[in-house]
């Protein structure tokens, strides 16, 4: 009875403490964000640059949180802005400028989980998604755009 009972315990601790921990993002993963482009034009905003199993990947940025853009040009995907189709804001993010990020994206349709891009800390939102011709809607409700 009480190697079943500490069998029972073991199991139950590898239950709620280590299995976790593989699943759980730590302060470590938030400070490492990346952005994946997928080969359907998909660009997703995530902790870690771990691709999605199965997909194409087309290319991996590092996103500076801290980036202040003064211009399309010098955001890490510019050279593949009429190839993104879809973002994804796959893990809660919270930059402090999106200033940019998206412009002249024109083939942009469609944003999920863009209650994941926490605004609260942005000072700059200039030109995000200007000249997104095919972004035809977008709910934007939830920004915070206290110190924009």
């Amino acid at each position: 009875m009480k190697k079943r009972v500490l069998g029972i315990l073991a199991a139950l601790f590898v239950c709620a403490v280590l299995l976790p921990l593989g699943v759980r993002a730590t302060d470590a993963d938030a400070a490492n964000v990346y952005a994946i482009l997928y080969d359907d034009g998909t660009l997703v905003f995530q902790h870690g640059n771990t691709p999605e199993p199965g997909r194409t990947v087309t290319n991996t940025y590092a996103v500076d949180l801290t980036a202040n853009y003064t211009n399309y040009p010098l955001v890490p995907w510019n050279n593949e802005r009429e190839s993104i189709r879809i973002v994804d804001f796959a893990d809660r993010i919270s930059p402090t400028s999106t200033a940019f990020w998206f412009e002249y994206c024109s083939n942009l349709k469609r944003v999920y989980n863009i209650r994941n891009l926490d605004t609260a800390n942005v000072t700059n939102m200039g030109a995000m998604f200007s000249y997104c011709s095919s972004l035809t809607a977008l709910d934007v409700s939830h920004f915070d755009t206290a110190n924009v």
